[in-house]
């Protein structure tokens, strides 16, 4: 306390105020104000004074760190800013005041109030004539839904003597936000730092998501966080009632430390499934619970969990050699947190159709382990691992890499399936999605759906051993974000482009007319070099499905999913390797494809496809490039590049709606292109990649006898006399 005069008398008023709210007893700073302004101030943004003698005589400003009053000769007022309590409870005032001098009079007093909302002033003291110096403190008001608090210091001295007032000091305990009667009590609303207490049914679709700092579910009552919706708890969870997470909420604790009490509910619903074979890959958020009871309607014969240090695929086929890697998961078994299980649907079930899958008990939070096998280097292909995520909300990859990466690599890939198993009951790994953590991006499986960083709650997924070791999950790994929990997320069917101006990335998709679906992704980021960086940028794709499409790296045998290179490589005269496989015999018409893009050189470059086999170079930026194939594996096929100059005729392309191709009776076929240019040869080839007829012509329409023309649809490679090449595919009824 400070004082200036030789002769002080010192009294503090203290204002304490009862709250029936308030859980906690702790106590924050509102308002403080010890006057360290210059002296002779007479107001500041944070209180102002109204002097009745404006005398030089008689001050009414700071003085030594001091408010003070000095022969007056009426009534000083003194007022402190508005003090914002709309979350206190508890509310503690005080201050420090004193008399000095001489010639004391019976009407000199010193008096404190407050007001509340600009309501009437409120007496707290006061103090008349001369007083000893002392402490009076008063305590606890109620906060029944007020927002503001003011304090005011009234002052009368009419002998020649001064008042002092200073450490005006306002605290106040953290109000708890309460829901009960369908609403916010004292419209007290959560957050980060506050005790929730759901008293009456409560859901976050209809109310919203919140944040607050535990969280108590009273009996009776339950807690819905509804999809596309969280809460957040950053340190403990009383359920005394019911949670409810529905397929795409979040549940998320922050502190490791934090504890869960008591019984939740995680509903889980599947994409739709074909048939009743199809798997799925489980991780449980909850604990103790068992197989059995998780999955009550699935064959016992249809559970399983991945032995990893099992596995051993020396023919590096991406299937266990001896067949003993996945186990029966038994009934009566606990499913493991962190650990994931495959299971298929019912038999009983509806297809197409979705699984509805309910893990209920205590949710599991803070710190978890899991160990990860590392096979030997007899597994030059990888070494698998299945994990499942542990928690009621999806957890970031990313994060779970960098607390990891002496374990594990930094390629995920999910389970979608989408495609019957073959003659051999095997499934086909191409209905694996992969994430990239170096290219911080995915590519679709044959769902067509593309993943992100995030893993669902409830989420098995497919990592690969860097190391034998123990996998760590933390709470810091959960996500929030309202789109974080969803399953995954479609890709447009538009050529699809974002903004972004640090790394450039080209998804392109193969499809075909009898179901083919294969997607690759290569980007320039920082940190890839063109050679093979490892799963941290470069991801293989198994070669089990019927056709894909890869791209290749120099010196490497393997076929990319994912490829990450030297963002300055990436220039006009940038080329692209992409290889083709199919295994199809049947007549097939394949379709090469941009599926979306980022960054500005690609936003600003036209993508062409050239195809080495044909010669032929197309625009893909402007249409999609179709041709057929005969079965094999052509690793050199085709290329991406950037500019016209890289056909090796330096010809230059159309796109195929220049080209008409129409059937003019018995075997005679019509080719016509506009008036300025004819055509000089044309080479038709069918869905197996067989050349049928090899063409002269010299107008701009020509009309072919074809008889050996059996097949209704084929591949049309037409050279103009100006030099453009025209790919079109023809169905001709």
């Amino acid at each position: 306390m400070k004082f200036n005069f030789t002769i002080t008398k010192l009294i503090a008023f203290t204002i304490l105020f009862l709250s029936s709210v308030a859980l906690s007893n702790a106590q924050t700073s509102l308002y403080n104000e010890t006057f360290t302004a210059n002296n002779g101030t007479t107001s500041t943004s944070n209180w102002s004074s109204n002097n009745y003698n404006t005398s030089w005589l008689s001050p009414f400003d700071v003085n030594n760190n001091q408010m003070r009053s000095f022969y007056s000769q009426g009534e000083d007022v003194w007022t402190s800013s508005s003090i914002d309590i709309s979350n206190y409870t508890d509310l503690n005032i005080s201050l420090d005041v004193s008399v000095s001098g001489w010639g004391i009079n019976s009407s000199d007093y010193i008096s404190a109030y407050y007001s509340i909302d600009g309501g009437n002033e409120v007496l707290i003291q006061s103090k008349f004539n001369n007083f000893s110096d002392t402490t009076i403190t008063l305590s606890n008001l109620q906060n029944n839904g007020y927002s503001n608090l003011t304090i005011i210091v009234k002052l009368r001295n009419d002998g020649f003597k001064s008042h002092t007032f200073d450490n005006v000091n306002v605290t106040g305990t953290l109000l708890d936000a309460i829901w009960r009667n369908n609403s916010w009590v004292n419209g007290v609303l959560p957050s980060s730092n506050k005790m929730v207490t759901i008293d009456d049914d409560f859901n976050t679709g209809i109310r919203g998501s919140f944040s607050c700092k535990e969280l108590t579910v009273n009996a009776g009552k339950t807690l819905t966080v509804d999809n596309e919706t969280y809460v957040e708890v950053e340190n403990d969870a009383v359920i005394n009632g019911d949670l409810i997470v529905e397929t795409k909420g979040a549940f998320v604790q922050v502190n490791d430390n934090g504890t869960f009490t008591g019984t939740g509910h995680v509903n889980k619903t599947t994409a739709n499934k074909n048939a009743w074979y199809y798997y799925t890959f489980w991780g449980s958020p909850v604990a103790n619970m068992t197989v059995a009871e998780a999955f009550p309607n699935v064959s016992s014969s249809r559970r399983f969990y991945f032995e990893a240090s099992n596995f051993l695929d020396a023919n590096n086929d991406n299937f266990d050699d001896d067949g003993n890697d996945w186990q029966i998961a038994p009934g009566n078994s606990v499913m493991i947190p962190g650990v994931a299980y495959a299971v298929t649907s019912s038999t009983s079930s509806t297809f197409p159709g979705p699984d509805y899958v309910t893990f209920t008990g205590t949710f599991n939070t803070g710190i978890i382990t899991t160990p990860i096998a590392y096979t030997g280097d007899a597994n030059s292909e990888g070494h698998p691992n299945l994990i499942g995520n542990p928690y009621a909300s999806a957890i970031d990859f990313d994060k779970l890499y960098a607390e990891n990466s002496s374990v594990i690599e930094g390629t995920v890939s999910f389970w979608s399936q989408a495609t019957p198993a073959n003659s051999s009951g095997k499934f086909s790994q191409n209905d694996y999605a992969t994430y990239s953590v170096g290219m911080h991006a995915g590519v679709a499986g044959a769902s067509e759906v593309i993943p992100t960083q995030f893993i669902p709650s409830g989420q098995g997924v497919s990592l690969t051993a860097k190391a034998d070791g123990i996998l760590t999950f933390k709470n810091n790994m959960r996500v929030k974000g309202t789109t974080d929990n969803t399953q995954f997320f479609k890709s447009s069917n538009t050529k699809n482009t974002t903004n972004n101006i640090v790394s450039n990335k080209l998804w392109i998709d193969l499809k075909s007319n009898n179901g083919v679906f294969s997607q690759i992704l290569v980007g320039y980021v920082d940190g890839a070099t063109n050679d093979n960086d490892g799963l941290m940028y470069d991801s293989p794709k198994s070669d089990s499905g019927a056709a894909l499409l890869y791209s290749t790296i120099q010196n490497s045998s393997k076929k990319y999913v994912i490829q990450g290179k030297n963002v300055n490589s990436l220039t006009d005269e940038e080329v692209i390797a992409l290889g083709f496989k199919t295994k199809i015999t049947e007549a097939t018409v394949y379709t090469i494809s941009i599926a979306q893009m980022e960054g500005d050189f690609l936003k600003g470059h036209t993508i062409y496809l050239k195809d080495n086999l044909l010669n032929t170079i197309h625009d893909l930026s402007a249409n999609d490039y179709t041709f057929s194939s005969e079965v094999g594996e052509f690793n050199s096929r085709f290329e991406i590049v950037f500019q016209t100059a890289a056909l090796s005729t330096d010809t230059a392309t159309l796109e195929s709606n220049t080209v008409k191709i129409f059937k003019q009776g018995q075997n005679q076929v019509c080719f016509k292109v506009a008036n300025n240019t004819s055509i000089k040869s044309i080479n038709i080839i069918d869905l197996q990649g067989r050349m049928l007829y090899k063409l002269k012509g010299v107008n701009n329409e020509e009309t072919y006898n074809l008889p050996h023309l059996n097949q209704s649809i084929f591949i049309a490679n037409i050279e103009l006399s100006n030099g453009a090449l025209v790919t079109k595919k023809a169905i001709l009824n």
